[in-house]
């Protein structure tokens, strides 16, 4: 006995099968390019579809034996390309070193989209093209009948037969399938050519990085339409699949030209698969380059990378304006097998690595798909990673494929969040920017060493690069400057970088001579304070006695009642008149209390000059030389202690605020407007100043003393003589709940024609925009990224000079 097989088997493996048109035309395009062709055309007439392609062909033997052989897959038994002589191969410009498919089912998809089916081809073996022609109504009329008894009609032809629109195409092999009475003709307009476009591309190219496999669509019924669309002027990229145009090459948008943009890693298992190569690069810069054994046994030989992309705010309005689509209707991380996609993983409504999933456990440290692009790009056995025969499941579950999950989680996925959940995230206006501003600051790198200190202390990890604009020193006067080095220092060691332990002993002597200086600063202040307070305490004492023999006791003790009660009454007033205001104008007002804390701070400041240089001094004199690098670290400290000691006195003599070192928690929109007015305005009478507000707070813990610093600064700079400023004015504003931006603009004669080359230079110590030290704006940026937020100068304003302070929660 034998099995029989039904002509019914067709409608199985066919167009019951393969149940929808566009993954029809998907494994159609496998085949030719598995046939090493390097350009397909679909050309859709009223109720016919071509598939064109420069491929290999077959010859008579090729059909027989194998297009004809049900499910039997030359591919798979390693007899596909036996045949191919050596000069063809040498001509080819397409490269294949696996096949798309191989179940030797994929022809079938042709009766997914109509009823007839004729093909042409000619292989480089044969002079004539081999014709043959299907009707596959045919295999429907008696189930009873055998399938191998439905005749097919063949015949040779001289020449390729063209639509009249590609008689111009050439090639001398290659295969023609026209396929005519369409299933759904009606279906085939606009709408569903545009879609398909889109499909294809992310078929083969979703990330524009092939350039041996181009694909063309011909609708002549679209053409006119085509036309009024390209005289629209759409800023969507020509390139993107989503530009509105039917006809033409199938492109992809070039990824790269985003790319810059993104924080993206790429991880590679070295061609013997023993090593992972892994690199993360943030907007343009390689932040590490790190090498580690492979652990995944089951993808031995195997060639596989992992590119996974982060889309900040920034980076989906970029994505969006160039693509014509949202990144989540676009997709998510792509799977391909073999060259070719893995249909549905990565589909806009598919999650099949579980990241929403995932997410929803710990928004906060995980990213979803609506954060990540990606390509995984996979080749190797087909025994190992089998994809559904609908070719709309995915992959079969095997062990190669549960190790290529954990692959891309471990090596890839966990280790972006990492970086952008550690580093981008705290920085709340990261999202907002497209460059490395926000990373490069003190605060910014501060967080890149601490993660990364963590990653390369891991086990069989060797670090091969990292940035050293990254992984670098930080102010010694940031809170963070202790953690730091110590973070530094597993760089020191893991690296060859014979620089950088040189830049942490400097770094470290800096920091040892500042609090050397301020321990003495603050041992002296204290010693002082100590001092003045026993003499002030003897003088009170004195005072009282003579008060008291001088007054009769019952008298004394009624007239301090009485007393009592009217202090309480005055300083209930005086407590909620501060309220209303910080900074009370009359000088008089000033207490004991805030002159002895002002006389405190200001001993502290000064004692600290004093020591600081006292202990460069005595470098000098051991005959250790002055760096000028640490002459421009001793002057720009000097000078920050300097501000405080100005901006102190200033507050003393005009202004009854009870002075801090300390950070508090308050509205900096009120506390800026009334130092504003009520202080730095009096030493700058010749400079109109004002605030505007929209009236909302923002609440938030910052340094008083330095948030005036700030305000003195950047009034001081508009101030001087040759800006031709008049009126300088601060205006702030809420654009959304969380965001807070502080527009300072003057009427002056704005930035230098040489420092708009490069205007964030304005920022670096030594550059200055008039004739001072170059020291003011850096201290404004040093503050003002210390509590999170960005200063930035707008070149866009014409009427002077203009900057633009943000802060995001």
């Amino acid at each position: 006995m034998k099995f029989k097989i039904s002509s019914g088997l067709k409608d199985i493996i066919g167009k019951e099968l393969i149940v929808d048109d566009f993954v029809a035309i998907f494994e159609l395009v496998k085949n030719s390019f598995d046939a090493y062709a390097d350009r397909v055309d679909l050309y859709f007439d009223e109720d016919k579809i071509y598939l064109i392609d420069n491929g290999k062909g077959m010859s008579k033997s090729d059909i027989e034996n194998k297009w004809l052989f049900v499910a039997y897959s030359a591919k798979s038994d390693k007899t596909e390309d036996k045949a191919l002589s050596n000069d063809y191969r040498k001509n080819l410009r397409a490269t294949r070193q696996s096949y798309a498919g191989n179940k030797g089912v994929g022809r079938f998809s042709c009766d997914r989209l109509g009823a007839n089916l004729t093909i042409q081809s000619k292989s480089s073996s044969e002079t004539e093209v081999n014709l043959v022609t299907i009707d596959w109504g045919e295999f429907e009329v008696d189930q009873n009948m055998q399938f191998q008894d439905v005749l097919i009609e063949h015949h040779k032809e001289r020449d390729f037969s063209l639509p009249e629109e590609l008689s111009g195409l050439q090639f001398d092999t290659g295969t023609i399938l026209e396929i005519s009475r369409l299933r759904d003709p009606e279906s085939w307009d606009r709408a569903k050519l545009k879609k398909l476009k889109a499909s294809i591309a992310k078929l083969i190219d979703p990330f524009g990085i092939k350039k041996d496999f181009d694909i063309y669509i011909h609708a002549p019924a679209e053409k006119d339409r085509d036309k009024k669309e390209l005289l629209n002027n759409s800023d969507v990229d020509q390139d993107s699949p989503y530009f509105d145009i039917i006809n033409g090459k199938i492109s992809n948008l070039v990824f790269e030209r985003l790319a810059a943009k993104t924080t993206r890693i790429k991880t590679i298992l070295s061609n013997d698969c023993t090593k992972i190569t892994t690199e993360l690069i943030d907007r343009g810069e390689r932040v590490y380059k790190i090498e580690e054994p492979s652990t995944f046994k089951a993808l031995h030989s195997t060639s596989l990378s992992v590119e996974l992309y982060y889309m900040n705010t920034v980076a989906k309005i970029n994505f969006t304006r160039s693509m014509g689509v949202p990144v989540n209707q676009f997709g998510s991380v792509f799977l391909f097998l073999n060259g070719f996609r893995v249909v549905p993983i990565g589909d806009p409504n598919d999650d099949y690595f579980q990241l929403n999933a995932r997410k929803a456990q710990g928004y906060a440290r995980y990213l979803g798909t609506r954060e990540v692009l990606g390509l995984i790009d996979v080749k190797g056995d087909n025994s190992k990673f089998r994809e559904a025969s609908s070719r709309d499941k995915g992959l079969i579950p095997t062990q190669a494929s549960t190790e290529l999950s954990e692959y891309v989680f471990e090596k890839a996925l966990k280790r972006l969040e990492a970086y952008v959940s550690k580093v981008s995230w705290p920085d709340k206006l990261d999202s907002d920017s497209a460059d490395l501003s926000r990373i490069l600051t003190d605060q910014g790198k501060t967080r890149v060493i601490e993660v990364l200190s963590k990653l390369i202390s891991g086990k069989n990890i060797k670090l091969l690069e990292f940035s050293e604009s990254m992984i670098d020193t930080i102010s010694i006067r940031d809170e963070s400057f202790e953690s730091t080095i110590r973070n530094l220092q597993v760089f020191a060691e893991k690296s060859d970088a014979e620089n950088l332990q040189d830049k942490i002993d400097l770094a470290l002597n800096r920091y040892n001579d500042l609090k050397a200086a301020e321990a003495a600063a603050r041992e002296e202040a204290e010693r002082e304070k100590k001092i003045r307070f026993a003499a002030e305490l003897e003088a009170k004492r004195a005072r009282d006695e003579k008060l008291a023999a001088e007054k009769e006791r019952d008298k004394a003790s009624q007239s301090l009642k009485s007393a009592e009660k009217k202090i309480g009454i005055v300083e209930s007033a005086l407590t909620e008149e501060k309220k209303r205001n910080l900074f009370l104008k009359q000088a008089s007002s000033v207490e004991i209390d805030t002159v002895r804390n002002f006389h405190h701070q200001i001993g502290i400041y000064s004692s600290n000059i004093s020591h600081y240089i006292q202990h460069k001094l005595d470098t000098l004199n051991h005959g250790e030389p002055l760096s000028i690098d640490d002459a421009k670290s001793l002057l720009e400290e000097i000078s920050f202690r300097n501000q405080q000691i100005l901006t102190i006195s200033r507050i003393a003599t005009l202004a009854d605020y009870r002075m801090s070192a300390e950070s508090i928690t308050d509205d900096i929109i009120e506390f800026s407007k009334q130092y504003l007015e009520n202080v730095a305005s009096q030493y700058h009478p010749d400079i109109e100043v004002s605030w505007t507000t929209d009236n909302t707070e923002w609440v938030m813990e910052f340094m008083p003393l330095e948030l005036m610093i700030v305000i003195d600064n950047l009034v001081h700079n508009a101030a001087k003589p040759n800006t031709g400023c008049t009126k300088i004015t601060f205006a702030s504003r809420t654009t959304s709940k969380d965001r807070l931006e502080i527009d300072i603009f003057d009427d002056g004669l704005g930035f230098a024609e040489h420092l708009q080359l490069d205007i964030e230079s304005v920022f670096d110590m030594g550059v200055t925009t008039t004739d001072g030290s170059g020291l003011g704006l850096y201290h404004v940026r040093q503050v003002i990224n210390s509590m999170g937020g960005s200063i930035k100068v707008d070149l866009e304003y014409e009427d002077g000079a203009k900057f633009v302070v943000r802060f995001a929660r």
